[in-house]
């Protein structure tokens, strides 16, 4: 005898009674302070399963989730709703990939989905006994690595997200909530430099999360506007492009203007001469726009506005009389020794380091490394860096070979939108770790998922033979 859960879906009488009562029983027995804690658990294991049945479902939970997951920061300490979050995200992951598993469905579509699991195959049970033996609590490692399989959100999206229609609304998502993050960036911004009296405040006002999810709204929206032909697109994707990129540049890193600077110049490269013409002519029209729009609400500041950003720019090319790169490299040679102790296995995730940081005067205790490549290696050993390394360093090539092709607009879009992002976050990488950020990320999921999208849609078939 069976009961029916959803159309088309029964469980047996027995095991549901049984369930029921399991349930009853733990929550009568519990103290009341964990209540909240399991009530959560339950709810949150339940909506993921109606959300396994009901894609579309799933789909809009995790577009609405967005918000709260990349506008509010990080807190050093626990909070019920971040656990929450990171709770729905990881059990969505591990249901899908039980339920591919069970149904026989074929998960690896190419060679970079199989980078991407050997990875996470290989780093993460041998990771965790090799963190326990470094002194990592078995929480910190668990927060760590939940982080960073949020990455492996880009399978079920991939699952789920099958016709161009979807596939649109769910980048247009996307693109609003950049959008949004840059409004809320730019208003802490004008806020905070209401009561500037001295210049280096101009910086120290500057808002420090979701600058990837700018530079990927930026890449995307000017690649978007430059190959669409259709100027009812070109404009609001022009004026998007726009927004994301003066939220980049108040953000003051020079890691991320150098990267999109970097990611423009191979654009230009790819473009043909007419569209190399739109480009230069986008991008002087945006700097007017971006101009008018300092002056605009700036106006009291913008001379110093002006004068910092010159001092960034200029103190790119300042070498080692730089503080901060003084910082980095202080960092780096106490990271590079380490490695050099244990360059096969790291440390594992959540592992600390100390050096001395010249910009704080003091030593710094820390598990953060700058340097993604180094972080790496540090956490998972230099075997592994090299797995994941070369895994994004192939869906580059792949992704521009492939656009190369005679694809629809559409095709070209997403394989050059993934190639060129992935791109811009491994130079940010050098200076930035991007296994670390939330919306870093969500940035490469959402690479991941243009490049399979573009490769299904080009008709591309991955074998072990060297592809054509």
């Amino acid at each position: 005898m069976s009961i029916a859960i959803l159309p088309g879906q029964r469980f047996p009488l027995g095991i549901s009674v049984l369930i029921l009562a399991s349930v009853a029983a733990l929550l009568i027995l519990l103290p009341a302070r964990d209540l909240p804690f399991v009530l959560a658990a339950i709810g949150g294991c339940a909506v993921v399963c109606l959300m396994i049945w009901k894609p579309s479902a799933w789909v809009i939970v995790f577009v609405l989730s967005l918000p709260y997951w990349l506008l509010t920061e990080t807190d050093p300490e626990l909070r019920f709703d971040e656990i929450l979050v990171a709770a729905f995200y990881l059990l969505s992951v591990l249901v899908w990939f039980g339920k591919a598993l069970v149904a026989r469905q074929r998960i690896v579509h190419n060679e970079i989905d199989a980078g991407i699991l050997l990875f996470f195959a290989l780093g993460t049970l041998p990771n965790f006994f090799i963190a326990l033996l470094n002194d990592v609590e078995p929480l910190r490692w668990i927060r760590t690595w939940s982080l960073l399989a949020t990455m492996l959100l880009y399978f079920p999206l991939r699952d789920f997200l099958r016709t161009s229609r979807q596939r649109h609304w769910f980048l247009v998502g996307l693109l609003i909530l950049a959008l949004i993050a840059a409004a809320k960036t730019a208003y802490q911004y004008w806020l905070a430099t209401q009561n500037i009296v001295y210049a280096y405040e101009v910086i120290a006002s500057r808002v420090v999360i979701n600058a990837f999810l700018f530079l990927g709204a930026s890449v995307l929206t000017l690649i978007a506007a430059l190959l669409l032909d259709r100027w009812s697109a070109k404009i609001p994707l022009f004026l998007a492009q726009t927004i994301s990129t003066i939220a980049l540049i108040v953000s003051f890193f020079r890691g991320f203007w150098i990267a999109f600077f970097f990611t423009a110049l191979l654009l230009f490269w790819y473009l043909p001469k007419q569209r190399k013409w739109q480009l230069i002519a986008l991008s002087s029209l945006a700097a007017i726009i971006a101009i008018a729009i300092f002056a605009l609400f700036f106006k009291s500041y913008m001379d110093i506005a002006l004068q910092m950003l010159e001092y960034r720019f200029a103190s790119i090319g300042s070498g080692t009389q730089d503080i901060s790169l003084q910082a980095r490299l202080s960092e780096t040679a106490v990271v590079l020794d380490l490695i050099g102790q244990n360059p096969l296995g790291g440390y594992g995730l959540g592992s600390t380091f100390t050096y001395y940081s010249p910009i704080h005067r003091y030593h710094q205790h820390t598990p953060y490394i700058h340097n993604t490549y180094l972080y790496l290696s540090f956490t998972f050993g230099i075997p592994l860096a090299l797995v994941f390394v070369l895994t994004l360093l192939t869906a580059i090539r792949r992704g521009i070979q492939w656009s190369k092709r005679p694809i629809s607009t559409e095709t070209r879009i997403y394989l050059l939108g993934a190639s060129l992002l992935l791109f811009g976050l491994m130079i940010t990488a050098l200076t930035f770790c991007i296994l670390y950020q939330r919306d870093s990320l969500l940035m490469i999921a959402t690479a991941l998922l243009l490049l399979s999208w573009g490769l299904e849609q080009a008709g591309y078939r991955w074998t072990l033979r060297k592809p054509d």
